[in-house]
């Protein structure tokens, strides 16, 4: 038997399979009922279909977008899945009288997941539940922000005190972190507690870049900032106080300003070397004595002038060797006397100017003995120009030198009789 037609407000019954006996009687093979050899079809009435509106809100009552949420029937199945776009969702095709739940299994960045709702909706379309989240016929879940949770910081309160525990003023403290960043901008002292605050859990550092007036620099102390934001780990730490203390500087005996040694006085003499027309004389071999008879330069004439520094004292300029065609010229002595250069001439000092000598070569005209001293060494006005004086001023030095050693030694003699 199979039902073709239903009556409205019935579902189709099933599919009765039977066989009937040669006595007449009927037995069922499948679906239906048999009473008193009467096969019986029934139809049920078709479950009442409802819908239900429902709608994900924030505190403020407008619509919330992003929240996952499930429809489970009775036994827990889920029967449907959406995400949330801001307005009202429509459930269909529920049926009258049973018991749904929904679920909100991901809420939107920032809100915490509501609590699930269970409903039932009455033939009429009336929904019915245990909580108060109905706006009309509407269910409205809400959801909550997130609380803002504030990161845990500590602080701690600061001393600095010198030996007897009376607090200073003047000194600059900063205080760094595990990385060595200043955490806060260096402070200066002035005799109170500093109270160093909003410290994330982690090491620190408190150093002491200048100390007061008088006070040593203290050595840096390091504290940590624990989860609880509690101070541990620093034994300058007492009573909720971490305390750093500066010495006095030890009293150093006054030690009287040595005089220092005078530093001897140097001066650049500038050496030509030319023949009496002026030009440069290349290759005489040249030496400067000083007093004692040491040679403390020397050198091979060349273009331009020779010099180098001499300190204060008398010295002679000497040739040793004249190069081919010129006669050796005489010493030249002369002495340095803080930057200025002095030269020989007749007997008297007379200034060299811009501290520059120069010793000139004669030709040799048809002369057989060779090299001779008939060249005359000369200072020039103008430092290079000749003077034109022929006086043998290294003579009457060296003549005063003599002079000088010969009453020496009488003297010695006489006192040496005596």
């Amino acid at each position: 038997l199979v039902e073709t037609k239903v009556p409205a407000g019935y579902e189709k019954a099933a599919d009765i399979e039977f066989s009937v006996n040669a006595k007449g009687e009927v037995t069922i093979i499948s679906g239906g009922e048999v009473n008193n050899n009467t096969i019986e079809m029934i139809d049920e009435k078709a479950p009442v279909k409802v819908e239900v509106q429902f709608n994900k809100v924030d505190e403020a009552n407008q619509g919330l977008a992003g929240a996952v949420v499930e429809l489970r029937d009775e036994t827990g199945a889920v029967i449907q899945t959406v995400t949330t776009d801001g307005n009202i969702i429509v459930f269909k095709d529920l049926e009258a009288n049973k018991q749904y739940t929904l679920v909100e299994t991901s809420a939107p960045k920032g809100y915490e997941k509501a609590e699930s709702i269970t409903f039932s909706v009455k033939e009429d379309g009336t929904v019915v539940t245990d909580t108060s989240n109905l706006n009309g016929n509407v269910i409205t879940m809400v959801d909550e922000k997130t609380p803002e949770v504030k990161p845990v910081t500590g602080s701690v309160q600061f001393n600095k005190v010198d030996e007897a525990g009376k607090l200073l003023t003047g000194a600059t403290i900063v205080l760094k972190d595990a990385n060595g960043v200043i955490v806060q901008s260096p402070i200066q002292t002035q005799g109170q507690t500093i109270t160093f605050t909003d410290l994330k859990p982690g090491k620190y550092t408190i150093e002491e870049t200048i100390a007061p007036n008088g006070y040593e620099i203290a050595k840096t102390i390091s504290f940590v900032i624990n989860e609880k934001g509690e101070v541990e780990n620093c034994k300058e730490f007492a009573n909720g106080v971490i305390t750093m203390v500066d010495k006095l500087k030890p009293n150093k005996p006054v030690t009287p300003n040595k005089p220092k040694p005078e530093q001897p006085h140097k001066t650049t003499v500038k050496f030509t070397k030319t023949d009496m027309n002026g030009t440069e004389v290349i290759g005489a071999h040249i030496q400067i004595i000083d007093n004692n008879g040491k040679v403390v330069n020397e050198w091979v004439s060349n273009k331009g002038a020779h010099e180098f520094v001499l300190g204060n004292g008398i010295y002679i300029m000497h040739e040793v060797a004249a190069p081919n065609g010129y006669e050796i010229a005489t010493d030249i002595t002369f002495k340095v006397e803080n930057n200025q250069i002095y030269v020989m001439n007749n007997g008297k000092w007379v200034l060299a100017k811009d501290n520059t000598i120069n010793m000139i070569d004669k030709r040799i005209e048809n002369n057989t003995s060779g090299n001779n001293n008939g060249g005359q060494g000369h200072y020039g006005t103008s430092g290079v120009v000749d003077t034109g004086d022929t006086t043998n001023g290294g003579f009457f030095a060296l003549l005063a030198f003599g002079a000088l050693a010969v009453v020496l030694g009488l003297s010695r003699r006489k006192n040496i009789a005596k």
